[in-house]
């Protein structure tokens, strides 16, 4: 889960440390107001021109040191979007950003800064070298094309905007703004508060599972009682659903009539099968009315009104399912960041574990006296003898779940009011 007031320092960080304009501040010890002499630019090109080679280079390492030093905070903080690499790092992007933005618009020198294009140069390196190089290849290429430094430096940012956006370089950025848009619909969809049910329709018998798969997921990572600061807000996504193809005749009819209570998370697979589907009429084949029943449901709720987002994907496979995995366990952790809760902070599955094993404690407990009696005992009896008057209720449903199998070796009689009933042990 993204820590968004950790992001926001850095951030604050690395504009602090950006704004430390490094060709002022030389610009100072050469006894020189750089921003008023040349073109009136404070950075590494005026500074070249006005000042000459020795302070050009102090300049040039201070504005690459503090991109650097701006990233190695932002890795510091630690504020990841997925993995544990530089690349899907949150924060070192947005200390990165806080330097370039510091450097441009230094809050010690009036706003009035550098084009950022050597501290920029260093985040990139810090995020992805590869892109980087190509990126400075683009940057090179456009300088020496048309000798506007200004117009290399914003073609390379750019070019490594689009960069970032390819799987093949080992970024997610593509994947993160998915999952922040359907963390904003949910968010839309429920008024942050859970006030609507979530319906999941795949359109595909082989995702049938991936419906309950994803109330595991959601219920239990978005159920919670109090949120990050302790408040108690009782938050919560229901999640229902089960397969296209059946819930056409299941609560279709509900969901298009009845409460409005919910939004819809279609999910259509273009492919059918590997091979060619069973013709249904004369040119028309399952999948061909499968689609239809698709696209029909959709207008029917949207003509009355009733939300829906749709999720498309090719076919269904190994890599479709990783990535509709990730997807969700994504986008749960950005909604949870949303509300201000803590999705990986489950004590209610712990609370049912807990008493799961307190249950199996008292039939130990039960099994142990009733043998040890050797006699026929109620519950209430039972309950008395180990000191738990309170737990009559528990005690007898452990009873009649053991007199129900015949492997546990209890038995009751039958007959007379439930609390007559006794027990005994024949083994």
């Amino acid at each position: 889960m993204i820590d968004i007031l950790k992001v926001i320092a850095a951030f604050a960080a690395g504009y602090l440390l950006g704004s430390l304009n490094t060709a002022v501040i030389v610009g100072k010890i050469w006894g020189k107001d750089i921003a008023s002499l040349g073109s009136k630019s404070a950075g590494l090109t005026n500074t070249l021109r006005v000042l000459g080679k020795s302070a050009a280079v102090l300049v040039l390492a201070g504005d690459i040191l503090k991109g650097i030093v701006a990233c190695l905070i932002g890795l510091r903080i630690g504020v990841y979007a997925q993995s544990g690499e530089a690349r899907d790092c949150v924060s070192l992007l947005a200390a990165g950003a806080g330097a370039v933005i510091g450097h441009n618009w230094p809050v010690y020198f009036g706003f009035k800064g550098g084009k950022g294009a050597l501290t920029a140069a260093a985040v990139m390196f810090m995020f992805n070298w590869v892109m980087a190089l190509i990126s400075l290849g683009v940057f090179v290429l456009i300088v020496a094309l048309t000798r506007y430094v200004s117009l290399g430096t914003i073609s390379a940012s750019v070019f490594f905007v689009a960069l970032s956006f390819i799987p093949a370089f080992g970024n997610s950025f593509y994947f993160q703004i998915f999952a922040g848009l359907m963390a904003l619909m949910w968010h839309y969809a429920t008024n942050g508060r859970g006030e609507k049910d979530m319906v999941m329709l795949p359109y595909k018998d082989r995702l049938l599972l991936f419906s309950r798969y994803l109330q595991q997921l959601i219920m239990e990572s978005i159920g919670k009682e109090f949120d990050r600061d302790g408040t108690t807000v009782n938050q919560g996504l229901t999640v229902y659903g089960n397969k296209g193809s059946t819930d056409q005749h299941a609560y279709v009819q509900q969901l298009r009539e009845g409460v409005a209570n919910f939004f819809v998370t279609f999910i259509e697979v273009l492919k059918d099968r590997d091979g060619p589907s069973m013709e249904v009429e004369q040119g028309i084949t399952s999948g061909d009315f499968l689609f239809g029943f698709f696209q029909g449901t959709r207008t029917a709720l949207y003509d009355n009104g009733r939300e829906s987002m749709t999720i498309t994907v090719d076919a269904v496979d190994a890599r479709t399912i990783g990535v509709l995995i990730a997807l969700f366990e994504r986008t749960v952790g950005l909604y949870a960041s949303l509300i201000n809760i803590n999705a990986y902070h489950q004590p209610g599955v712990e609370a049912g574990k807990k008493a799961a094993e307190a249950v199996i404690a008292l039939q130990k407990a039960v099994v142990g006296l009733l043998g040890g009696q050797k006699r026929e005992m109620t519950a209430s009896e039972i309950a008395e003898e180990l000191g738990k008057p309170d737990d009559v209720e528990a005690v007898f449903a452990i009873l009649r779940h053991l007199a129900a199998n015949p492997d546990k070796g209890v038995t009751s009689t039958t007959g007379g009011h439930i609390r007559e009933v006794k027990f005994s042990v024949y083994k």
